[in-house]
This record gives structure tokens, C-alpha cells and sequence, in this order.
């Protein structure tokens, strides 16, 4: 099995990401359905982040149920790898923790290595998921990284969630309207490229805000 250097993490297919792929489907069919929208905006190979909104701890399995590409990365908080087996289940399909709040070097450079390699990384922009629903402030270390390895930024719009798993709860629920995720159009760091690294680090995070708000269908003014 060959490896890069992102800490021995598996190039090639991972068969739990894979039968987790599968059993997330089925499971989010029997609680109300899984509808996915804007899937081509995904590039085919290549670097690739998945930014999306985050309102509920089904936002994961739900964006892991939406994807098909098999080289998924996703960040972590480090308290989930503590926990026994959750904490290896989650490295088996290649999670990658990451201490909140601070400047996790460890993680960054990871992240960046997982990018270097081609593949595609889940970062929640937010940082954390938003206890009302509402789109928090984006942090940078997202738009760090696609500035950095210029790799273009997916929006991912992910409605639904919260009412199958309520923020807090512990057990998912049956809702009538299911779960729905939907790519946006890329962000590439290319077009930002004629301004300043402060420039471009601002206008990047106000457009993934625009765009998280929109395909999410907020109201714009909060």
C-alpha cells in the first residue's frame, strides 16, 4: 500500500471510507433521504476543499454521503480521536485531528501535504458548529490553505441536518424533508491573484460567505 507523507495516511482507496460512503446512504435514506445538487462543480482529480457550513455533527456524514470521489481528508476536533474507537475509526478513514482555536501547526502542515498530493480536504469554515443555525464568522485557515496550495475552495450548502440530528442530541430523528447537500461553484485562488495577500485573504472569505449564505438560503443580512 503506498503512502505520502501526511503521517502514513493511504493513497489509494480506503475500504472503510468507502463502506462508510454506503452505510451513511442507506442510513440517511431511512431518516428522511439524501438529495445531493451541484456535484459537477467538483473537479474530477486534483486538489480540491470542501467548505461547508456546519449546524449540526450529521454534517459530515452527510457530505461523505454526497461525495463519490474516494481520496477524501477531513478535519477533525482532536477531542473526537480521544475517544476509544471512535478515535480509530476516524483515522481509518482518514480524519485528521486538529486542536481548535489555536495554530495547530501539526494539522496545517498535514492539511497542506493532503492537498500537495492531490486529494481533496473537509474543513469546516466555521470552526465550529453553530449552536442557533446561522452562519458564524468564517475563519481563515481555510482560505490560507487554498491561497497557499492553490487549491480552489468548494461552498457546500448542507440543509436538513439539524432537524435529523438537533445540535446537542445524540440520536438522529426522522424528518420528513431529509437532508440535502449542494456544491457550489469554485472559488480558485487564481482570481485573487492581483491583490495583496491581506486583499486576497478578505475578498476570498467574503465570497465563501456569500456563497455559504446563499446556497444555504439565509437571509443575507445576518
Amino acid at each position: 500500500m503506498s503512502t505520502d507523507q501526511t503521517g502514513g495516511f493511504p493513497l489509494n482507496d480506503r475500504p472503510f471510507l468507502i463502506l462508510s460512503r454506503i452505510v451513511f446512504q442507506i442510513g440517511l435514506q431511512y431518516l428522511g433521504g439524501l438529495r445531493v445538487a451541484g456535484y459537477d462543480n467538483i473537479p474530477v482529480t486534483g486538489p480540491v476543499l470542501l467548505c461547508p457550513n456546519h449546524t449540526s455533527d450529521l454534517d459530515p456524514v452527510a457530505i461523505l454521503a454526497a461525495t463519490r470521489r474516494r481520496d477524501l481528508n477531513a478535519l477533525g476536533k482532536s477531542e473526537l480521536f480521544d475517544i476509544p474507537i471512535l478515535g480509530s475509526y476516524f483515522r481509518l478513514i482518514g480524519a485528521v485531528p486538529v486542536h481548535r482555536d489555536s495554530a495547530d501547526r501539526a494539522a496545517i502542515r498535514t492539511s497542506e501535504q493532503i492537498l500537495g498530493a492531490g486529494r481533496m480536504l473537509l474543513i469546516f469554515p466555521e470552526g465550529r458548529c453553530s449552536p442557533t443555525g446561522k452562519l458564524q464568522a468564517i475563519q481563515s485557515g481555510a482560505i490560507l490553505l487554498a491561497l497557499r496550495s492553490k487549491a480552489p475552495i468548494i461552498p457546500v450548502g448542507v440543509r436538513g441536518t439539524r432537524n435529523v440530528l438537533p445540535y446537542g442530541a445524540l440520536t438522529p430523528k426522522f424528518a420528513g424533508g431529509g437532508v440535502s447537500v449542494t456544491f457550489g461553484k469554485p472559488l480558485v485562488p487564481s482570481a485573487y491573484s492581483g491583490l495583496s495577500h491581506r486583499e486576497a485573504l478578505r475578498g476570498m472569505n467574503k465570497d465563501l460567505r456569500i456563497a455559504l449564505i446563499k446556497l444555504t438560503m439565509q437571509d443575507m443580512t445576518t
